[in-house]
């Protein structure tokens, strides 16, 4: 089933980057395809950039299904007072998969979540997470360097 689920995404993919390339277009020359005086086609302006979102959140997810792992290991603090793992340093914004351990009968798994910082830095996913000695592991897609 695992395939089958893979192998339908994997066909979807090109369908939602021409999509994703119609909003994107669109927008660009949003004066030329939305009447700036009609509420209907900005709300259609609107609606299709936050589509065009999802979209982009959908297909990051799936490449990073697969894409290398190129750290893992337990987060520590460096001299600069940021985490990092195996000679990445973290910020706001940075993707990590963290091993998320189970509770109540739930079996650990990994979650992607990404770094955020407010007074410290925390795992989006589960804020209240201390981070020190997490595991997490850092994966690489061609489309995000």
């Amino acid at each position: 089933m695992k395939k089958v689920i893979h192998d339908a995404l994997a066909g979807l993919m090109p369908k939602l980057r021409m999509v994703q390339a119609a909003i994107e277009g669109a927008e660009e020359g949003w004066t030329e395809n939305y009447d700036r005086n009609d509420p209907q086609d900005q709300y259609l302006r609107n609606e299709y950039g936050a589509i065009g979102e999802r979209i982009d959140d959908i297909r990051t997810a799936f490449d990073l299904l697969n894409a290398p792992v190129v750290a893992e290991g337990q987060l520590a603090k460096n001299g600069l007072g940021r985490y990092e793992v195996g000679g990445f340093e973290l910020n706001s914004g940075s993707r990590v998969e963290y091993l998320q351990r189970g509770e109540h009968g739930w079996p650990d798994m990994w979650r992607a979540s990404r770094i955020e910082h407010n007074l410290d830095y925390y795992i989006v996913a589960e804020p209240e997470l201390p981070l020190a000695g997490v595991l997490v592991r850092i994966k690489r897609v061609k489309r995000f360097g």
